[in-house]
C-alpha cells in the first residue's frame, strides 16, 4: 500500500471524527467527504476504502435486498461489490 506524505492533512479533523478512529458513529462517516476518501484510494490508500464501504454497505445491502429474497445472496453481493471495488484501485 503507498500512502502520499503529506496527503493526510487534507484528513485531519478534530478527535470525534478522524479517520483513524476505529469506531465511527454514522454522524462522524456522514462528515467525512467522499470525494477526499476517493483521491486517498486514488492515490494508494486503500484504508479509505474501507471507510466508504462503512458509510454504504447498508443503503447498498437494503438495494439488493429489494431486488433479491435470499439476505445471504444480498450480503454476498454487497462483499462482490467491495472486492470488486478493491480490485480496481490497486
Amino acid at each position: 500500500m503507498v500512502a502520499s506524505k503529506g496527503f493526510d492533512n487534507l484528513f485531519e479533523k478534530p478527535p470525534s471524527t478522524s479517520l483513524e478512529t476505529k469506531t465511527r458513529s454514522a454522524a462522524e462517516l456522514r462528515e467525512i467527504s467522499d470525494h477526499l476518501l476517493m483521491l486517498a484510494v486514488r492515490d494508494g490508500n486503500l484504508d479509505k476504502l474501507g471507510l466508504l464501504f462503512e458509510k454504504y454497505h447498508r443503503q447498498l445491502y437494503n438495494f439488493f435486498r429489494k431486488q433479491v429474497a435470499d439476505p445471504l445472496l444480498c450480503e454476498d453481493f454487497v462483499q462482490e461489490v467491495y472486492r470488486a471495488s478493491n480490485a480496481r484501485s490497486e
